[in-house]
């Protein structure tokens, strides 16, 4: 009995010895990770960073680019270690990603200046009382006199839903007239929904039955994309995937009649998961039937109702052209490179850049542009829900999720006339719950890595943004994607 007992000691010993050997691995690379985010922290709360968020300065090839190429290396490098050593488990993965995400809440915005717009918003409505879809900042006599009103995209009316504007007035009242405490309070929300988006993501993936929850949870808490645009630069996007993703959580659970209200409270911060209503409720229909389809219609109407109460009365007052404007502006996206490659040509050509018959028919060629790749999105969008319909009570939860994330992929890399690199937040934290070998899974973390830089030099360089960081990926993904099809195939035989 000794002896046996002395054998299964010394067959263990070396697999708790590897166990602590790869943890220590992970522990390496997360203390590279906070020196990284430490070193940001110090960086940009320095005189070194350029006011304007635009950062052009010497100290952007010391500090920026080697941060973020260690950033990447580590989170490759931890997921790697996790991937080889399943028993590692989870606590290490959130105990490390909760350190980075307080020290990432800390840093400064310094890539955008998106969250002072947020607080114009609600500034507008706690103490102006005015609705922010029909009049603009601008329209304040002497807002700059206002320490509460920095006029960030001052001339454009609240470009988000109502129940982000209700989150802008309430977040506003609550910082009694102090900007730098207000801001404090928006990212602190962001850094709350930061930790509850990472538990769904985490349940979802158990409930999905993904062979490994905890490789989704680090590729979303250790993610350095999305530290630095959720919690150090504060954008909104994330509050709007913590709804969309308890909505299709709700989906697969007793709460089902939760599911499209809270898509419609995700969809009235940001517009894009519309696209993900008919597939949902598609889902929602095959697996609970017409009361459950009911239920959440009515519901969403309801939550719909409450949320545009205060806004909807001055509805034909909305400014709808400036919003269009808006929306149609060509930034980093396809229709932007299509300009600047015109604008290249007319220059080298005509040694001008102002020629009216040249900018006439170039805007035409990208007006063009734009309405074939609506179309062809439109027909697409069409296409995969006759497929969902076709395929009956067969259409499985992962593939409404893909099918919906397929989509919103595509309208902010392809469709979307505007991109910013946090758009990809939108989408990103979705695709965790496809299976791992999953191409558009792998896409979505593909672009979540190259977008990264879009905080050093080539967040700014015009159309080469858009052909390094978005369209490269986009066509290797495809390529790789048909490559792997056509394999699939191909008869084998014996």
């Amino acid at each position: 009995m000794h002896q046996a007992d002395a054998r299964v000691e010394q067959g263990s010993q070396p697999e708790t010895e590897g166990v602590a050997a790869s943890g220590q691995t992970l522990h390496k690379w997360a203390l590279l990770t906070i020196t990284v985010y430490g070193a940001f922290l110090l960086y940009y709360n320095s005189n070194l960073v350029d006011a304007r968020y635009v950062n052009h300065h010497i100290s952007n090839l010391i500090v920026t680019i080697p941060g973020v190429i260690l950033l990447l290396f580590a989170y490759w490098r931890g997921y790697q270690t996790l991937k080889s050593n399943p028993s590692i488990g989870i606590k290490p993965v959130v105990f490390f990603g909760a350190i980075a995400a307080l020290i990432a809440v800390c840093i400064p915005n310094f890539h955008s200046s998106d969250v002072f717009s947020y607080i114009d918003i609600g500034w507008l409505q706690s103490h102006y009382h005015l609705n922010p879809y029909v009049t603009t900042v601008d329209q304040i006599p002497d807002f700059h006199a206002d320490p509460m009103l920095t006029g960030v995209w001052a001339w454009n009316p609240c470009p988000y839903g109502f129940a982000f504007a209700h989150l802008t007035r309430m977040v506003c009242e609550a910082g009694r007239g102090d900007l730098a405490f207000t801001m404090h309070l928006l990212k602190c929300i962001n850094l709350a929904a930061f930790f509850v988006l990472a538990a769904v993501i985490y349940f979802g993936a158990r409930q999905l039955r993904l062979p490994r929850p905890d490789l989704s949870l680090y590729l979303y808490l250790w993610s350095p994309f999305v530290l630095i645009q959720s919690l150090s630069n504060a954008h909104n996007d994330v509050l709007m995937t913590v709804f969309v993703m308890a909505g299709m959580l709700f989906v697969g659970s007793n709460l089902v009649a939760l599911a499209i209200p809270s898509l419609v409270v995700g969809a009235q911060i940001k517009f894009l998961w519309i696209v993900a209503f008919p597939f949902v409720l598609l889902f929602v229909f095959r697996r609970f039937g017409w009361k459950a389809l009911a239920a959440n219609i009515v519901g969403g109407m309801l939550v719909m109702a409450c949320l545009s109460a205060g806004y909807a009365a001055d509805f034909s007052h909305f400014r709808f052209d400036i919003m269009r404007q808006d929306l149609s502006f060509n930034g980093k996206s396809l229709p932007a490179l299509i300009e600047n490659i015109g604008h290249g040509i007319e220059h080298l050509a005509y040694h001008s850049n102002n020629l009216p018959w040249f900018e006439s028919g170039l805007f035409k060629f990208i007006a063009a542009v734009k309405v074939a790749t609506f179309a062809g999105f439109a027909i697409l969008c069409l296409w995969r829900f006759l497929r969902a319909v076709n395929e009956g009570k067969n259409y499985s939860m992962t593939r409404m999720i893909s099918d919906c994330l397929l989509l919103a992929l595509l309208a902010v890399c392809l469709v979307s006339s505007k991109f910013h690199p946090w758009y990809i937040l939108m989408f990103f934290p979705v695709a965790l719950w496809l299976p791992e070998r999953s191409e558009l899974r792998r896409l979505a973390i593909i672009l979540s890595c190259t977008q990264l830089f879009a905080i050093t030099y080539l967040g700014h360089s015009g159309g080469i943004n858009f052909v390094l960081l978005t369209a490269t990926p986009l066509i290797l993904s495809f390529i790789r994607f048909r490559r792997n099809r056509k394999a699939d195939t191909i008869p084998v035989h014996n």
